[in-house]
């Protein structure tokens, strides 16, 4: 029983460390800090994502949707494998111009999580997604 509580308060923790980096993205992509998120991701993300292109992937966001102004958790799960700890969360999140379905995946290692993929999904309107692995 005491090791389920253990793990119990482990996933707590890891969460929470992941919701401050969705808050961290929130703020960044409102003050167009756009290279700053691809530059904190995970060697993974930025692999298969060039910066360039995330880069104006976010821009394009920005002009359509404007500023994040709420976002509201839904449901998430902590997935422990040999290749390391995955978080996924999806957010209904709303935006100046509509309201959208993201979707954050991190790769926590050593405690630290890093973006390890990102979807939008506009609830309104066919939004592109960028899509990793």
């Amino acid at each position: 029983m005491l090791a389920l509580f253990m793990f119990s308060c482990a996933l707590t923790h890891e969460r929470e460390k992941c919701e401050v980096e969705i808050s961290l993205f929130h703020l960044r992509f409102n003050s167009e800090d756009y290279g700053e998120i691809y530059d904190a991701a995970s060697p993974e993300f930025r692999e298969v994502s060039k910066k360039g292109a995330f880069v104006d992937y976010l821009e394009s966001l920005k002009r359509e949707f404007g500023k994040q102004t709420g976002s509201t958790p839904g449901p998430w799960r902590v997935d422990k494998t040999i290749w390391g700890t995955y978080f996924t969360a999806k957010y209904m999140t709303t935006y100046e111009r509509g309201v959208v379905e993201e979707e954050f995946a991190f790769i926590i290692r050593d405690g630290n999580p890093s973006l390890f993929r990102f979807n939008f999904v506009s609830t309104e309107q066919s939004a592109p997604t960028h899509r990793q692995r």
